[in-house]
């Protein structure tokens, strides 16, 4: 065991599902995966196999250790906010084999309800269900501490809706920002009740 590290579950390689999305888990078919609970003193620890390669995954809260490979995604994040994820824990790094591939980070709307800020994979590892892992790996972690209910937001111009709504999100609302300066296309919330 190593101490200091949460977990919540490990993945394990299964099978590949016959299309697309392994239903009951939502990820990529070839990612399909069994969860297993563990002691949460156990770091996240992920299976994939790829035709005969294994590759190795691993979640952890994000660490000032992880600061360039953080501002190498997020570049909307200040400093000190930064900091800030670090002491409460309010961030996590993907690592495959090793190498860090993607980030989450939230805060809490309303002061009580979880909230998706950012959730970012590097350009070059997308399409393997990185963002999947993470964004269940967060709602787990939430589910943990407590949480009932998650939100989420993006543009109505992104494609990020389409992936959240896989995830089994659903449309909660919306904001205009049209103030001068500040314009932007309509933010869309989303949300995500957590079985208890």
């Amino acid at each position: 065991m190593i101490k200091g590290q949460t977990s919540s579950f490990i993945f394990a390689a299964e099978k590949l599902a016959p299309s697309g999305f392994c239903p009951e888990k939502r990820l990529p078919r070839y990612a399909c995966a069994e969860f297993f609970s563990v002691q949460k003193s156990l770091p996240p620890i992920f299976l994939l196999h790829y035709g005969d390669s294994k590759l190795d995954l691993t979640i952890k809260y994000v660490k000032n250790e992880d600061k360039d490979f953080w501002f190498k995604l997020d570049r909307h994040l200040p400093q000190a906010e930064f900091e800030k994820k670090v002491r409460d824990k309010q961030g996590y790094v993907l690592f495959a084999d090793g190498s860090p591939v993607g980030i989450l980070r939230y805060n809490l709307f309303w002061d009580n309800t979880p909230f998706c800020n950012m959730l970012f994979v590097d350009c070059g590892r997308r399409q393997k269900g990185y963002g999947s892992m993470l964004l269940s790996h967060w709602e787990k972690d939430m589910k943990a501490q407590g949480y009932g209910m998650l939100l989420t937001s993006t543009q109505v111009d992104e494609s990020a809706q389409h992936f959240y709504r896989k995830q089994g999100y659903k449309d909660c609302g919306g904001m205009v920002m049209n103030l001068p300066g500040f314009e932007q296309p309509m933010e869309m919330f989303l949300c995500k009740a957590l079985d208890c």
